[in-house]
């Protein structure tokens, strides 16, 4: 997927990645600043559940997105000093994988 040339496109994709991560969160808004997994706790099946929803909605690939280093297993969520030691995942990096349509580092 080519990066967005427009503002209307890229404006689109960040109100709806925003939109499904606070949903997906149980929160009423979010931020670019937010990060998904310290912040609102999105790990195991949550997210791969978002993941999933990313690539069918915008086509966006996650080859090469080690999991592991951005989320924890189903049943650790909970537990903060486990999030702590994930890297921070930010909702504004997400949308920036969406825009060029394929996994980066952040």
């Amino acid at each position: 997927m080519p990066p967005m040339d427009d503002d209307r496109p890229a404006q689109d994709i960040e109100s709806k990645v925003l939109s499904l991560i606070a949903r997906l969160a149980g929160r009423k808004a979010v931020t670019l600043e937010t990060s998904v997994n310290r912040d609102l706790g999105i790990e195991g099946h949550d997210a791969s559940v978002l993941i999933d929803w990313l690539h069918k909605e915008f086509g966006t690939s996650f080859v090469g997105l080690d999991m592991r280093a951005y989320f924890n297993d189903e049943g650790i969520e909970s537990v903060t000093w486990f999030r702590s030691r994930k890297r921070p995942l930010t909702v504004g990096h997400i949308v920036s994988v969406v825009k060029k349509g394929a996994w980066f580092d952040a």
